[in-house]
């Protein structure tokens, strides 16, 4: 997250990391932003669903904003191109643990996201 200029300063970065995490360990069946991560990630916050994802979706278009289009472009693609749009927090979420997937084999990536690594290239 930190190539993509999402940091810790913003309530929205340990959210995101949280539902990267729920992403990669839930099937693709059960992907539910609104219905399943928004709800888990505030109840364990003590905050309301709304705040979960307004804060991600601040981070997120900060971020995006700020990051290099080389960066932006290596993880999410053509979709980077797009000058006057920003993912959407399901589209980043999804992405990412996508992109993660594809760097790393499956019980490398959960197990360095879980353990906090200082590997930056892991955490996009």
């Amino acid at each position: 997250m930190k190539r993509l200029c999402i940091t810790p300063n913003y309530n929205g970065y340990g959210y995101i990391k949280e539902a990267i995490k729920m992403a990669l360990t839930t099937d693709k069946a059960n992907r539910r932003v609104t219905k399943v991560i928004y709800p888990e990630i505030a109840a364990a916050h003590g905050v309301t669903t709304v705040s979960v994802e307004r804060n991600m979706r601040t981070a997120i278009r900060i971020g995006w904003e700020k990051a290099h289009d080389k960066d932006k472009a290596e993880i999410f693609g053509n979709f980077a191109i797009r000058p006057d749009h920003y993912p959407t927090n399901s589209e980043f979420i999804f992405v990412a643990a996508e992109y993660i997937n594809s760097k790393y084999p499956a019980e490398k990536a959960l197990s360095a996201t879980a353990e906090h690594t200082s590997e930056s290239n892991l955490f996009i």
